[in-house]
């Protein structure tokens, strides 16, 4: 059981009325973010809640769905939203991360930027919101983005809905769908493991993409 605080229903026990969690992170061990349709909560341990007795959770976020989180440099949590996307504070405010309202299904934290995967492409915009706009990085028509990741060589790794995995290395793209050797072309999930090399998880199954060790090139699918 959860007690949970929001502005429209106040104080409760029982399930958060927002419906089923969609991704987790956390900045530190004393707060958990989750994030689902309602918006963004954080939830607070017994040991830290204040009396409750039980786990508590407070949305700090309700303006729209959020999609994805990210943790960024100075205990800043991003989330990607069907609005676009926001920056959280250490102190739990939160601004809208540029003008742009897209929805923003995937985010990742690279250097000293912020990677956006939308329905149509990829962007990017720097970690100090100094941006008005999120900058294009793979614009290829309908380009859907399932899911986003960055190996330590610092390629990144897109799944797209309904045209295979795409790496984006030093400003181009390389493709790889099911004339290259996977099962399908609609991809749900990506991980690195510990050796660098990437699962790729498909509605039809999944894949162990083998890469060299400068993360060059594909050994094996």
């Amino acid at each position: 059981q959860y007690q949970w605080s929001t502005g429209a229903s106040g104080t409760g026990t029982g399930e958060d009325p927002g419906g089923a969690w969609r991704t987790f992170s956390s900045i530190d061990a004393n707060r958990l973010f989750a994030a689902n349709d309602s918006g963004l909560a954080m939830i607070v341990p017994p040991s830290h809640s204040k009396g409750h007795g039980s786990p508590f959770g407070r949305y700090l976020f309700t303006a729209a769905p959020v999609w994805d989180l990210a943790t960024g440099p100075g205990d800043h949590l991003f989330a990607g939203t069907s609005k676009g996307v926001i920056d959280l504070s250490p102190e739990l405010s939160w601004i809208r991360v540029g003008r742009d309202s897209a929805s923003a299904t995937r985010v990742a934290v690279h250097g000293d930027s912020l990677l956006i995967g939308t329905h149509h492409g990829l962007f990017s915009a720097p970690l100090d919101n100094s941006a008005a706009n999120w900058t294009p990085m793979i614009r290829a028509g309908q380009e859907d983005i399932t899911c986003l990741t960055v190996d330590r060589a610092g390629n990144i790794w897109i799944g797209t809905a309904n045209d295979g995995v795409v790496r984006y290395r030093h400003g181009t793209a390389q493709r790889w769908t099911t004339r290259e050797g996977l099962v399908s072309d609609r991809i749900l999930q990506l991980l690195l493991d510990a050796y660098q090399n990437l699962w790729v998880g498909t509605d039809r199954g999944f894949h162990l993409m083998e890469l060299d060790e400068l993360q060059e090139e594909v050994i094996d699918i």
